[in-house]
C-alpha cells in the first residue's frame, strides 16, 4: 500500500523540490512524519492543488476519510473556474451595452453575459466544512454550555454561516447550531489545516 502511495506522490505534477523530498522520504519514514511534511509545507508555502492532492493521497492511506475528503474539496475550490465566469459574463454585458447603440441584436449579448456572470455565484464551497469527531453536539449559542439542538456525526458535510470566538454557525438539512470550531474542517484552502486527534 505505502508503494502506491509514493508512486502517486512521485506522478504529481510537483515543481517544488521541498514537495518532492517529502514524497520520497515516504519511501523511509513513518506515514505519519510525510503528512506532517506536508502540513508544513502548507502553513510555508501556501495552498496549491498538487499539495492538496498530496496530502489527500497520504490522509487516505492513513485510513483519514473526512480529513482526505476535506483535502479534495479544498483542490476543487482552488481549480475553480468562478472568478473567471464573473469577469468574462461581465465583461459580454458591458460589450452588449457599448454596441447597442449599432445593432440591436448586441441586445442579445447583455442578457448571454448576465447568465454567464452568475455562474460565479453558485454555491461557494470556501463557506463548507466537515465534521471531524464522531459525536459532535450543536448547540444554540456559541458556547458549550448552551441548550444542545441536535449531534451530527463523523463525515457529514455541513455549511458554515459565521464564526465567533472559537465557534461556527454551521446549518445541516435546515437546522442552524453552533460548534466549536475545531470540531469542523473547513473546505477553505486558506483556512489551517490541523489535524486534531480524538
Amino acid at each position: 500500500m505505502i508503494w502506491f502511495v509514493v508512486g502517486g506522490l512521485l506522478s504529481c505534477q510537483i515543481e517544488d523540490q521541498e514537495l518532492v523530498a517529502i514524497a520520497e522520504s515516504a519511501q523511509t519514514q513513518p506515514i505519519q512524519e510525510v503528512e506532517k511534511g506536508y502540513l508544513r509545507a502548507l502553513q510555508k508555502n501556501g495552498p496549491s492543488i498538487e499539495l492538496y492532492h498530496a496530502l489527500e493521497l497520504v490522509l487516505r492511506v492513513q485510513g483519514k476519510t473526512e480529513e482526505a475528503h476535506v483535502a479534495s474539496k479544498r483542490q476543487e475550490v482552488l481549480a475553480s473556474w468562478r472568478p473567471m465566469w464573473g469577469w468574462l459574463g461581465g465583461l459580454l454585458a458591458f460589450c452588449g451595452l457599448c454596441f447597442l447603440s449599432r445593432n440591436r441584436w448586441y441586445a442579445l449579448v447583455i442578457p448571454i453575459g448576465m447568465g454567464i456572470s452568475s455562474l460565479a455565484f453558485f454555491e461557494d464551497l470556501r463557506y463548507k466544512g466537515t465534521v471531524l469527531f464522531a459525536s459532535v453536539g450543536v448547540h444554540s449559542m456559541p458556547s458549550s454550555r448552551s441548550t444542545a439542538l441536535f449531534s451530527l456525526s463523523k463525515g457529514i458535510d455541513v455549511r458554515i454561516i459565521e464564526q465567533h470566538m472559537g465557534f461556527l454557525l454551521i446549518e445541516w438539512n435546515a437546522k442552524q447550531g453552533w460548534v466549536e470550531e475545531n470540531q469542523i474542517l473547513s473546505w477553505d484552502p486558506v483556512q489551517s489545516f490541523v489535524l486534531i486527534e480524538e
